[in-house]
Protein backbone atom coordinates (compact mmCIF):
# COMPACT_ATOMS: atom_id res chain seq x y z
CA UNK A 1 0.00 0.00 0.00
CA UNK A 2 1.69 3.57 -0.99
CA UNK A 3 2.24 5.36 1.56
CA UNK A 4 1.89 9.42 2.23
CA UNK A 5 4.30 11.71 4.08
CA UNK A 6 3.24 15.02 4.58
CA UNK A 7 6.36 16.46 6.22
CA UNK A 8 4.75 18.90 9.49
CA UNK A 9 8.14 19.23 11.24
CA UNK A 10 10.94 18.43 10.58
CA UNK A 11 14.21 19.64 12.84
CA UNK A 12 11.83 22.28 13.62
CA UNK A 13 10.56 23.16 10.13
CA UNK A 14 7.09 23.72 9.14
CA UNK A 15 5.91 22.18 5.85
CA UNK A 16 4.44 25.57 3.40
CA UNK A 17 4.83 27.41 6.24
CA UNK A 18 9.12 27.76 6.11
CA UNK A 19 11.41 28.43 3.21
CA UNK A 20 13.24 25.21 3.58
CA UNK A 21 13.74 21.94 4.90
CA UNK A 22 17.11 20.20 5.89
CA UNK A 23 18.57 16.76 6.30
CA UNK A 24 21.29 16.13 8.85
CA UNK A 25 24.42 13.66 8.14
CA UNK A 26 22.02 10.73 9.43
CA UNK A 27 19.96 11.23 6.66
CA UNK A 28 16.36 10.91 5.55
CA UNK A 29 15.51 7.37 3.59
CA UNK A 30 12.10 7.32 1.35
CA UNK A 31 10.88 3.88 0.23
CA UNK A 32 10.04 3.22 -3.25
CA UNK A 33 6.40 4.23 -3.57
CA UNK A 34 6.11 6.61 -1.05
CA UNK A 35 4.34 9.88 -1.33
CA UNK A 36 6.48 12.88 0.27
CA UNK A 37 5.55 16.19 0.46
CA UNK A 38 6.97 19.30 1.50
CA UNK A 39 6.43 23.05 0.67
CA UNK A 40 3.94 22.17 -2.45
CA UNK A 41 6.61 20.11 -3.92
CA UNK A 42 5.99 16.20 -3.99
CA UNK A 43 8.26 13.33 -5.19
CA UNK A 44 7.48 9.64 -5.24
CA UNK A 45 10.26 7.79 -5.90
CA UNK A 46 10.56 5.09 -8.11
CA UNK A 47 13.32 3.44 -5.99
CA UNK A 48 14.98 4.24 -2.12
CA UNK A 49 15.66 7.60 -2.14
CA UNK A 50 18.53 8.57 0.59
CA UNK A 51 19.10 12.17 1.53
CA UNK A 52 21.51 13.32 3.79
CA UNK A 53 23.38 16.46 4.54
CA UNK A 54 21.12 19.02 2.17
CA UNK A 55 19.01 21.87 2.41
CA UNK A 56 15.96 22.11 0.16
CA UNK A 57 15.00 25.55 0.20
CA UNK A 58 11.58 27.32 -1.68
CA UNK A 59 12.71 30.29 -3.85
CA UNK A 60 9.56 32.97 -4.73
CA UNK A 61 12.37 34.46 -7.68
CA UNK A 62 11.67 33.83 -11.25
CA UNK A 63 14.91 32.51 -13.01
CA UNK A 64 15.57 33.56 -16.90
CA UNK A 65 16.08 30.90 -18.95
CA UNK A 66 16.20 31.38 -22.87
CA UNK A 67 13.88 33.47 -23.81
CA UNK A 68 11.59 32.70 -20.95
CA UNK A 69 10.99 32.83 -17.26
CA UNK A 70 9.87 29.97 -15.08
CA UNK A 71 7.05 30.75 -12.87
CA UNK A 72 7.47 32.39 -9.59
CA UNK A 73 8.42 29.54 -7.22
CA UNK A 74 11.70 27.26 -7.33
CA UNK A 75 12.58 24.66 -5.28
CA UNK A 76 16.64 24.34 -4.48
CA UNK A 77 19.34 21.57 -3.07
CA UNK A 78 22.41 22.69 -1.44
CA UNK A 79 23.74 19.48 -3.22
CA UNK A 80 21.74 17.73 -6.38
CA UNK A 81 19.98 14.65 -5.43
CA UNK A 82 19.90 11.51 -8.01
CA UNK A 83 16.08 11.03 -8.70
CA UNK A 84 14.11 8.17 -10.35
CA UNK A 85 10.37 8.84 -9.86
CA UNK A 86 7.53 11.14 -10.12
CA UNK A 87 7.91 14.75 -9.26
CA UNK A 88 5.54 17.23 -9.01
CA UNK A 89 5.05 20.64 -8.70
CA UNK A 90 2.10 22.42 -7.04
CA UNK A 91 1.65 26.57 -7.29
CA UNK A 92 -0.36 28.92 -7.15
CA UNK A 93 -1.91 31.20 -10.08
CA UNK A 94 -0.36 33.85 -9.10
CA UNK A 95 3.18 32.16 -9.76
CA UNK A 96 2.59 31.43 -13.30
CA UNK A 97 4.71 34.84 -13.93
CA UNK A 98 3.12 34.93 -17.88
CA UNK A 99 3.15 31.41 -18.20
CA UNK A 100 0.50 29.24 -19.92
CA UNK A 101 -1.36 27.45 -17.29
CA UNK A 102 -2.45 24.60 -19.69
CA UNK A 103 1.23 24.19 -21.33
CA UNK A 104 3.48 24.21 -18.27
CA UNK A 105 6.37 21.83 -18.30
CA UNK A 106 8.91 21.16 -15.72
CA UNK A 107 12.26 22.39 -15.75
CA UNK A 108 15.53 21.42 -14.09
CA UNK A 109 19.23 21.95 -13.77
CA UNK A 110 21.35 19.88 -12.21
CA UNK A 111 24.14 22.26 -11.39
CA UNK A 112 24.01 23.97 -8.70
CA UNK A 113 26.14 26.71 -10.40
CA UNK A 114 22.75 28.07 -11.94
CA UNK A 115 23.75 27.05 -15.82
CA UNK A 116 22.32 23.83 -17.44
CA UNK A 117 18.49 24.05 -17.14
CA UNK A 118 17.00 21.44 -18.73
CA UNK A 119 13.35 21.81 -19.53
CA UNK A 120 11.24 18.18 -19.81
CA UNK A 121 8.29 18.54 -22.89
CA UNK A 122 5.58 16.00 -21.73
CA UNK A 123 5.08 16.92 -18.29
CA UNK A 124 1.46 16.53 -17.11
CA UNK A 125 -0.56 20.03 -16.06
CA UNK A 126 -3.26 19.14 -13.44
CA UNK A 127 -6.52 20.01 -14.67
CA UNK A 128 -7.73 24.06 -15.36
CA UNK A 129 -7.20 25.54 -12.37
CA UNK A 130 -5.48 23.42 -9.96
CA UNK A 131 -2.16 24.84 -10.80
CA UNK A 132 -0.12 21.78 -10.96
CA UNK A 133 2.36 20.07 -13.21
CA UNK A 134 4.88 16.94 -12.98
CA UNK A 135 7.04 14.50 -14.97
CA UNK A 136 8.49 10.79 -14.53
CA UNK A 137 12.17 10.64 -14.46
CA UNK A 138 14.62 8.03 -14.42
CA UNK A 139 18.20 8.81 -12.75
CA UNK A 140 18.86 12.70 -13.30
CA UNK A 141 20.55 15.21 -11.15
CA UNK A 142 18.20 17.76 -9.37
CA UNK A 143 19.81 21.02 -7.92
CA UNK A 144 16.97 22.95 -8.95
CA UNK A 145 14.01 22.11 -9.76
CA UNK A 146 10.68 24.81 -11.21
CA UNK A 147 8.01 25.29 -14.01
CA UNK A 148 8.25 26.91 -17.86
CA UNK A 149 6.60 27.18 -20.92
CA UNK A 150 8.10 25.24 -23.82
CA UNK A 151 10.56 27.40 -25.53
CA UNK A 152 11.17 26.97 -29.20
CA UNK A 153 15.43 26.73 -29.59
CA UNK A 154 16.12 28.09 -33.14
CA UNK A 155 18.28 25.86 -35.86
CA UNK A 156 21.87 25.83 -36.05
CA UNK A 157 23.44 27.53 -38.85
CA UNK A 158 26.12 25.87 -41.59
CA UNK A 159 27.13 25.93 -44.69
CA UNK A 160 28.11 22.83 -47.49
CA UNK A 161 31.29 21.37 -46.88
CA UNK A 162 33.80 19.56 -48.68
CA UNK A 163 36.14 16.68 -47.68
CA UNK A 164 38.70 14.18 -49.36
CA UNK A 165 37.75 10.33 -49.07
CA UNK A 166 41.86 9.82 -48.22
CA UNK A 167 41.65 11.51 -45.03
CA UNK A 168 38.47 9.05 -43.93
CA UNK A 169 36.20 11.73 -43.35
CA UNK A 170 33.19 11.18 -40.19
CA UNK A 171 30.40 12.98 -38.47
CA UNK A 172 33.08 14.34 -35.85
CA UNK A 173 33.97 16.51 -38.75
CA UNK A 174 31.23 18.12 -39.82
CA UNK A 175 31.10 22.15 -38.99
CA UNK A 176 27.80 23.64 -37.82
CA UNK A 177 27.36 26.80 -35.42
CA UNK A 178 25.20 25.88 -32.04
CA UNK A 179 25.02 23.72 -29.28
CA UNK A 180 24.66 20.04 -28.34
CA UNK A 181 25.00 19.69 -32.10
CA UNK A 182 23.39 16.20 -33.70
CA UNK A 183 23.54 14.89 -36.98
CA UNK A 184 21.39 12.94 -38.76
CA UNK A 185 20.79 11.31 -42.72
CA UNK A 186 16.76 12.66 -42.83
CA UNK A 187 15.17 15.97 -42.05
CA UNK A 188 13.14 14.71 -39.10
CA UNK A 189 12.98 11.33 -37.40
CA UNK A 190 15.49 8.85 -37.29
CA UNK A 191 18.33 8.62 -34.38
CA UNK A 192 21.16 10.64 -34.58
CA UNK A 193 24.25 9.36 -36.04
CA UNK A 194 27.34 8.22 -33.96
CA UNK A 195 30.31 10.86 -34.46
CA UNK A 196 32.07 8.03 -36.29
CA UNK A 197 29.71 7.42 -38.88
CA UNK A 198 31.93 7.38 -42.15
CA UNK A 199 31.04 10.40 -44.27
CA UNK A 200 29.41 10.37 -47.97
CA UNK A 201 28.44 12.86 -50.67
CA UNK A 202 24.87 13.85 -49.78
CA UNK A 203 22.70 16.26 -47.47
CA UNK A 204 23.21 15.77 -43.76
CA UNK A 205 20.90 17.42 -41.23
CA UNK A 206 22.10 19.08 -37.98
CA UNK A 207 19.71 20.30 -34.81
CA UNK A 208 21.16 21.96 -31.68
CA UNK A 209 19.56 21.54 -28.28
CA UNK A 210 18.97 24.39 -25.42
CA UNK A 211 17.54 23.94 -22.53
CA UNK A 212 16.68 20.06 -23.38
CA UNK A 213 14.81 21.47 -26.49
CA UNK A 214 16.03 19.94 -29.61
CA UNK A 215 15.60 22.41 -32.66
CA UNK A 216 14.24 21.71 -35.99
CA UNK A 217 17.21 20.57 -38.71
CA UNK A 218 19.08 22.61 -41.01
CA UNK A 219 20.34 21.00 -43.83
CA UNK A 220 23.58 20.59 -44.85
CA UNK A 221 25.41 19.48 -48.64
CA UNK A 222 28.57 17.32 -47.84
CA UNK A 223 30.67 16.40 -50.99
CA UNK A 224 33.71 13.75 -50.52
CA UNK A 225 35.99 13.92 -53.66
CA UNK A 226 38.37 10.89 -54.14
CA UNK A 227 41.95 11.77 -52.87
CA UNK A 228 44.19 10.28 -55.80
CA UNK A 229 46.92 7.93 -55.62
CA UNK A 230 50.10 9.20 -54.89
CA UNK A 231 52.39 9.66 -58.28
CA UNK A 232 55.10 7.33 -59.33
CA UNK A 233 58.72 8.87 -60.26
CA UNK A 234 62.24 7.52 -60.76
CA UNK A 235 65.64 9.07 -59.55
CA UNK A 236 66.35 12.19 -61.58
CA UNK A 237 69.90 13.70 -62.65
CA UNK A 238 70.18 17.06 -64.12
CA UNK A 239 72.97 19.56 -64.24
CA UNK A 240 73.89 22.66 -62.51
CA UNK A 241 70.67 25.11 -62.55
CA UNK A 242 68.15 22.75 -62.89
CA UNK A 243 65.00 23.97 -61.23
CA UNK A 244 61.51 22.31 -59.85
CA UNK A 245 59.61 23.30 -63.38
CA UNK A 246 62.56 20.60 -64.69
CA UNK A 247 61.36 17.65 -62.60
CA UNK A 248 59.31 14.84 -64.16
CA UNK A 249 56.36 12.73 -62.34
CA UNK A 250 53.60 10.14 -63.66
CA UNK A 251 50.59 9.93 -62.18
CA UNK A 252 49.53 6.70 -59.79
CA UNK A 253 46.66 4.18 -60.72
CA UNK A 254 44.26 6.61 -60.24
CA UNK A 255 40.77 8.08 -60.62
CA UNK A 256 41.68 11.22 -62.69
CA UNK A 257 39.16 12.43 -65.13
CA UNK A 258 41.00 15.70 -64.56
CA UNK A 259 44.83 16.18 -65.49
CA UNK A 260 47.69 15.68 -63.09
CA UNK A 261 48.66 18.68 -61.12
CA UNK A 262 51.42 18.25 -58.70
CA UNK A 263 53.70 19.73 -56.01
CA UNK A 264 57.06 19.14 -55.01
CA UNK A 265 57.99 19.18 -51.28
CA UNK A 266 61.25 18.63 -49.28
CA UNK A 267 60.17 16.81 -46.45
CA UNK A 268 57.65 13.81 -46.74
CA UNK A 269 54.93 15.48 -45.08
CA UNK A 270 53.92 19.38 -43.91
CA UNK A 271 55.40 21.93 -45.04
CA UNK A 272 54.94 24.27 -48.24
CA UNK A 273 54.88 23.23 -51.88
CA UNK A 274 58.06 24.39 -53.70
CA UNK A 275 57.70 27.26 -56.23
CA UNK A 276 58.63 26.08 -60.02
CA UNK A 277 61.67 28.53 -60.16
CA UNK A 278 63.43 27.10 -57.29
CA UNK A 279 67.10 25.73 -57.83
CA UNK A 280 67.58 22.03 -57.67
CA UNK A 281 70.31 20.63 -55.42
CA UNK A 282 71.10 17.24 -54.64
CA UNK A 283 69.07 15.44 -52.17
CA UNK A 284 65.20 13.78 -51.86
CA UNK A 285 62.49 15.53 -52.99
CA UNK A 286 58.77 14.21 -52.65
CA UNK A 287 55.83 14.67 -55.16
CA UNK A 288 52.36 14.73 -54.94
CA UNK A 289 49.03 14.84 -56.72
CA UNK A 290 46.31 17.26 -56.15
CA UNK A 291 43.05 17.18 -57.60
CA UNK A 292 40.35 19.89 -56.90
CA UNK A 293 41.12 20.65 -53.49
CA UNK A 294 42.20 16.64 -52.84
CA UNK A 295 45.86 16.09 -52.58
CA UNK A 296 47.68 12.76 -52.58
CA UNK A 297 50.53 11.41 -50.36
CA UNK A 298 53.72 12.08 -51.59
CA UNK A 299 56.51 10.31 -53.50
CA UNK A 300 60.03 10.08 -52.66
CA UNK A 301 62.23 11.26 -55.75
CA UNK A 302 66.23 11.13 -55.62
CA UNK A 303 67.76 13.93 -57.21
CA UNK A 304 71.29 14.07 -58.34
CA UNK A 305 72.86 17.51 -59.43
CA UNK A 306 76.10 17.45 -61.38
CA UNK A 307 78.15 20.73 -60.92
CA UNK A 308 81.05 20.82 -63.84
CA UNK A 309 83.50 23.54 -63.11
CA UNK A 310 84.79 26.45 -65.54
CA UNK A 311 88.29 25.59 -67.48
CA UNK A 312 91.18 27.35 -66.69
CA UNK A 313 92.80 29.45 -69.49
CA UNK A 314 95.02 32.56 -69.79
CA UNK A 315 95.04 35.10 -72.24
CA UNK A 316 96.70 33.96 -75.74
CA UNK A 317 98.85 35.59 -78.45
CA UNK A 318 99.17 34.27 -82.49
CA UNK A 319 100.07 35.28 -85.90
CA UNK A 320 97.35 35.74 -88.64
CA UNK A 321 95.61 33.00 -89.56
CA UNK A 322 95.11 31.42 -86.30
CA UNK A 323 91.78 29.45 -85.77
CA UNK A 324 90.06 28.29 -82.98
CA UNK A 325 91.63 25.48 -82.89
CA UNK A 326 94.52 26.93 -81.80
CA UNK A 327 93.19 28.28 -78.25
CA UNK A 328 93.91 26.40 -75.53
CA UNK A 329 92.58 25.68 -72.28
CA UNK A 330 92.81 23.13 -69.21
CA UNK A 331 89.08 21.03 -69.13
CA UNK A 332 87.32 18.44 -70.85
CA UNK A 333 85.30 18.70 -74.48
CA UNK A 334 85.84 21.98 -74.78
CA UNK A 335 83.42 24.66 -76.13
CA UNK A 336 84.75 28.17 -77.70
CA UNK A 337 82.11 30.93 -78.35
CA UNK A 338 82.22 34.69 -79.01
CA UNK A 339 80.26 35.36 -76.00
CA UNK A 340 79.98 35.16 -72.26
CA UNK A 341 76.14 32.99 -72.51
CA UNK A 342 73.99 32.00 -75.07
CA UNK A 343 75.24 31.45 -78.98
CA UNK A 344 76.32 28.45 -80.67
CA UNK A 345 79.80 27.47 -80.34
CA UNK A 346 82.43 28.05 -82.50
CA UNK A 347 83.45 25.34 -85.29
CA UNK A 348 87.60 24.63 -84.78
CA UNK A 349 88.16 26.33 -88.14
CA UNK A 350 87.33 29.71 -87.28
CA UNK A 351 89.30 32.58 -87.68
CA UNK A 352 90.66 34.29 -84.79
CA UNK A 353 90.37 37.93 -84.39
CA UNK A 354 91.94 39.79 -81.19
CA UNK A 355 89.54 40.42 -78.49
CA UNK A 356 87.90 38.22 -76.01
CA UNK A 357 86.51 34.27 -76.39
CA UNK A 358 84.82 31.79 -74.00
CA UNK A 359 85.45 28.71 -73.21
CA UNK A 360 83.22 26.16 -71.51
CA UNK A 361 83.94 21.95 -70.73
CA UNK A 362 81.32 19.36 -70.49
CA UNK A 363 81.62 16.41 -67.94
CA UNK A 364 78.00 13.79 -67.41
CA UNK A 365 76.41 15.89 -70.19
CA UNK A 366 77.16 18.62 -68.17
CA UNK A 367 78.11 22.13 -69.71
CA UNK A 368 80.10 24.55 -67.12
CA UNK A 369 79.75 28.41 -67.26
CA UNK A 370 82.16 29.92 -69.63
CA UNK A 371 85.97 31.24 -68.87
CA UNK A 372 86.76 34.74 -70.87
CA UNK A 373 90.15 34.46 -72.98
CA UNK A 374 91.93 37.20 -74.55
CA UNK A 375 93.10 36.50 -77.57
CA UNK A 376 95.56 39.10 -79.33
CA UNK A 377 96.01 38.73 -83.13
CA UNK A 378 99.78 39.86 -84.33
CA UNK A 379 99.85 40.79 -88.01
CA UNK A 380 103.19 43.18 -88.20
CA UNK A 381 105.93 41.67 -90.29
CA UNK A 382 108.75 40.32 -88.07
CA UNK A 383 112.44 41.29 -88.42
CA UNK A 384 114.84 38.36 -89.16
CA UNK A 385 118.16 37.35 -91.41
CA UNK A 386 118.71 36.36 -94.59
CA UNK A 387 121.56 33.64 -95.39
CA UNK A 388 122.89 31.74 -98.50
CA UNK A 389 122.31 31.79 -102.08
CA UNK A 390 119.87 34.72 -102.86
CA UNK A 391 117.92 35.80 -106.40
CA UNK A 392 116.43 39.12 -106.52
CA UNK A 393 114.10 38.73 -109.47
CA UNK A 394 113.78 42.34 -110.04
CA UNK A 395 114.97 45.85 -108.85
CA UNK A 396 113.10 48.97 -109.84
CA UNK A 397 112.77 52.12 -108.58
CA UNK A 398 109.87 50.99 -106.64
CA UNK A 399 109.75 50.00 -103.03
CA UNK A 400 109.00 46.35 -103.60
CA UNK A 401 111.58 43.42 -103.37
CA UNK A 402 110.79 39.90 -104.22
CA UNK A 403 112.78 36.97 -102.66
CA UNK A 404 113.39 33.86 -103.05
CA UNK A 405 116.09 31.45 -101.79
CA UNK A 406 116.31 32.74 -98.86
CA UNK A 407 116.52 31.23 -95.17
Amino acid sequence: MKKTITIITLLGILNYCKAQVAVGSTGMNIKSGTVLGTQGLVLTPSSDLTIANNTQSLSATATTIGSGQTISRSYNFTSPINYSGTLKINYASGELNGNTEGTLQLVYNPLTSGSGWIITPGSTQGSTGTYSVSNTFSAINIASISGINLLTTTPPTASAQTFCSGSAPTVANLVATGTSLQWYTASAGGSALAASTTLNSGTYYVSQTLYGIESTRTSVVVTVSTTPFAPTASAQTFCNGATVANLVATPGFARLAPPASYKWYTTSSGGSALSTATTLSTGTYYVSNTIGSCESTRTAVSVTVNTTSAPTASAQTFCSGATVSDLVATGTSLKWYASSTGGSALAISTALNSGTYYVSQTLNSCESDRTSVVVTLDTHAVAGTISGETTVSSVTNSTTLNLSGYT
